[in-house]
């Protein structure tokens, strides 16, 4: 499966002028069910999404990891390796815990002490793949049926008897 986190948000960067092409980086799971994302990995993404080498520093060398477990009910996860906050779709993450990843997730990144994201990345699969195994179920589709008239028994009154 292949997938890309792209820069949604930079505090402070003009992402018209950086270009989609350099505000994206791909992903390829086959032989390979780990990436890691930080400083040390993707260094040039980061220099130029965040030019504030203070901000940028904390980025850690090694921020999150993507997993890919095919066969299981969440096959792409993330794991949080830094102290510093990461948020998914808005929620902290937990430490070194992996939590599933659905595609058009947001993960963002925060400054020690702030809860606020200052770089947002985008999880999205490549175009033109197929979804994992477990998403492939074909599902049926329902039969559209036109409503059919209620029919209302007519009612009966009882004869009233007459005193």
């Amino acid at each position: 499966m292949d997938v890309s986190l792209e820069c949604v948000y930079a505090g402070g960067a003009d992402l018209s002028r950086i270009g989609p092409q350099n505000a994206r980086i791909n992903f390829s799971f086959g032989e390979e069910r780990r990436w890691l994302i930080g400083r040390v990995q993707q260094p040039e993404f980061f220099t130029r999404l965040i030019s504030d080498e203070t901000q940028r520093n904390t980025i850690s060398r090694s921020h999150f990891e993507l997993l890919w477990e095919p066969g299981s009910p969440s096959p792409l996860q993330l794991k949080r390796l830094t102290q510093n906050v990461v948020l998914l779709n808005n929620t902290p993450t937990p430490l070194s815990q992996p939590v599933a990843i659905p595609s058009g997730s947001h993960v963002g990144c925060c400054l020690p002490g702030n809860p606020t994201p200052f770089l947002i990345l985008r999880m999205t699969q490549q175009p033109g793949m197929q979804p994992p195994i477990q998403q492939q179920t074909q599902q049926q589709p329902l039969q559209q049926q036109a409503p059919q008239p209620q029919m209302q028994q007519p009612q009966m009154q009882q004869p009233q008897m007459q005193q």
